[in-house]
């Protein structure tokens, strides 16, 4: 489903993100949740009603827009950065969330440099707003901003990606190609 949503930057107050979204497909149950606790994961927002509308409005702070980033890191970094973007989208379901509200496109999605992790836009809709295509495309996106000094690694990340990509599978991967670096180094 698509959704009015529009990005504002203030020299004095920061960069804000603003959605919008018909009262019929407000996920009272996620919204409810949210508002008691917000995972780590997620980019604090508040939120008003009016006009049949929930109006929502997210502080991004002093975070990276992912197309505005560009870096290489180490692997462990590396493989922490990518821990940080699949886990929640895998878990989100303990904190009752569904993986298909979270915005996955280069420009809503957010990386904080200094803890090598994401940050998430998580609309509480019960329609969702991003599906199986947005997830391989944004973590093609990740792979080409997002590199690492290890070659290997680089390599069989898009390898993984680029074919049949299995969330769960490809966090194996990076688990057990860390494992098996620390054994060869001692």
């Amino acid at each position: 489903m698509k959704y009015d949503i529009t990005c504002r930057t203030d020299f004095l107050t920061g960069s804000f993100v603003y959605a919008t979204v018909p009262e019929f497909e407000i996920d009272e149950e996620a919204l409810r949740k949210l508002q008691i606790y917000t995972p780590d994961f997620l980019v604090p927002f508040n939120f008003i009603r009016k006009d049949s509308l929930l109006k929502l409005t997210y502080k991004v702070g002093s975070l990276f827009k992912l197309c505005h980033f560009c870096d290489t890191v180490s692997f462990r970094d590396y493989i922490s950065m990518w821990r940080s973007f699949l886990n929640p989208l895998l878990n989100c379901r303990l904190y009752g969330l569904s993986a298909t509200s979270f915005l996955l496109s280069l420009d809503k999605l957010y990386y904080d440099k200094i803890n090598h992790s994401f940050r998430f836009i998580y609309i509480p809709s019960v329609n969702g707003c991003s599906g199986y295509a947005a997830f391989q495309e944004v973590a093609i996106d990740i792979a080409t901003f997002i590199t690492t000094s290890d070659n290997k690694l680089t390599e069989k990340v898009l390898r993984c990606i680029v074919d049949d990509f299995n969330p769960n599978a490809f966090l194996d991967m990076l688990i057990d190609y860390a494992y098996m670096k620390d054994v060869r180094h001692g």
